[in-house]
């Protein structure tokens, strides 16, 4: 445990972090960006959580909602973040010296590149959200609490309103609940906690279902996803595909589409004839091919007929629902030599999924051959949450740091966590 003096010191310079981190908050003020008008606008294809989220500062506040909106990002930012770093705390005696530099990692997003306090955007209420959830998961699987695998479900629940890549996050907390009922037993709690998170995703479907009917009259989950799963799939197809799909529709809308990205050159033929590596055109342009070449086509194909805005978005999504399996099984290859390239780049490099791979299988490993696991747990949790959320994304879209930064400071903790344990052993001090 920390002595006074540590923990004055701890709680000293934690004011002072986040007095600095207010500060540049205020000087920069509120970011824009393409998906923040659309958030504003309470657009349909957005997501319910951020939109109500957004719905209530500005009813509050009306047209002075900014600063008041990133002062509310703030706090929870920093609230989640102190919750994280308690939790580590209390789980390991680390040196505040250590916890000083695992929390500057934690709210690093605040400061550059995705400036997730200031920025109008989903990932501002997401990133606290999933601090939240992870401290949870923790302290469930380290000290086997099984009450705050249910705190982490509540949390996770709020998180896939809010961004639905979490969606990976339910096999985490089942793969963490089964290792524990097998090291101990399956209770009640434990029957009741797998019950609860196998339901989820339908529960998370239904409460968008029921928003969406009140605000915007369409009892329909929030159309997008199926648009965003299709386009690595549209990306890799050949000329030909369209004879594969049964109804007229779905082969006019695969020829549009198609015509849409040869004219762009992003066709698999153009980018054959260029002699360029397909991930890297895919990844440089994946908003032409995803939101010009198939959303925008889509819509535009709808309008034709009649839809108002809303009931295109919807068309678009459930004939992109509809083609996506036949299209990744048709040209399967392609499609998962791209999936593999869009994984390696979201760990780096191939090298360094396997560092995380080898990583998962020691900790686990571990796990269940020592006595003593607790640093082993903590780093099975962390790295199998990196997991989760690295093999989801390249699914749908490019692995962009907007969609990966919630673990980039995982490996960080870990080295602390092992770093603290060498050094303790060594000098019995830090």
């Amino acid at each position: 445990m920390l002595d006074r003096n540590s923990t004055t010191y701890h709680k000293v310079l934690s004011i002072f972090i986040y007095l600095v981190l207010g500060v540049f908050t205020l000087a920069k003020g509120a970011l824009y960006s393409p998906d923040s008008y659309s958030f504003l606008a309470l657009d349909f294809h957005r997501s319910i959580g951020y939109n109500s989220f957004l719905k209530v500062v500005t009813s509050l506040f009306g047209d002075s909602f900014e600063t008041p909106l990133i002062l509310f990002q703030l706090a929870l930012l920093i609230g989640a973040t102190l919750y994280l770093i308690k939790v580590i705390e209390k789980l390991f005696d680390l040196h505040f010296i250590w916890l000083l530099l695992l929390q500057l990692l934690i709210i690093a997003p605040a400061f550059y590149l995705h400036f997730v306090v200031n920025n109008i955007f989903s990932e501002a209420l997401a990133y606290p959200l999933f601090l939240v959830f992870t401290g949870c998961v923790l302290k469930g699987f380290v000290i086997n609490s099984t009450k705050h695998y249910f705190y982490a479900s509540v949390v996770l629940f709020l998180l896939l309103l809010v961004r639905g890549q979490f969606i990976a996050m339910i096999p985490v907390l089942l793969i963490l609940v089964t290792i524990q009922a097998i090291q101990s037993k399956f209770n009640r709690a434990i029957l009741i906690l797998i019950g609860v998170l196998i339901v989820m995703p339908f529960i998370s479907g239904l409460t968008e279902k029921v928003y969406n009917k009140a605000v915007y009259d369409h009892f329909e989950r929030t159309p997008f996803s199926n648009v965003s799963l299709i386009a690595p799939a549209f990306y890799v197809a050949n000329e030909n595909s369209h004879e594969l799909f049964k109804t007229e529709e779905q082969k006019t809308f695969f020829k549009e589409v198609y015509a849409t990205l040869d004219s762009l050159n992003l066709s698999k033929a153009k980018v054959e004839e260029s002699g360029s590596e397909s991930y890297l055109v895919f990844h440089a342009n994946y908003s032409k091919v995803c939101n010009l070449s198939i959303h925008e086509t889509g819509t535009l194909h709808f309008e034709k007929q009649g839809l108002d805005k809303n009931q295109q978005l919807i068309a678009v999504n459930d004939l992109c629902g509809e083609m996506v399996l036949p299209l990744i099984k048709e040209n399967f290859k392609d499609w998962l030599r791209l999936y593999i390239d869009n994984l390696k780049n979201a760990f780096g490099s191939g090298k360094q999924l396997l560092l995380f791979l080898m990583l998962l299988v020691a900790s686990l490993v571990f796990i269940f051959n020592q006595n003593e696991t607790s640093i082993a747990k903590f780093i099975f949790t962390l790295v199998l949450v990196v997991f989760a959320n690295m093999t989801i994304v390249p699914f749908a879209v490019h692995s962009i740091k907007r969609y990966l930064f919630y673990t980039d400071w995982v490996f960080f903790a870990i080295l602390i966590l092992l770093m603290s344990e060498i050094f303790t052993k060594k000098t019995g001090e830090v």
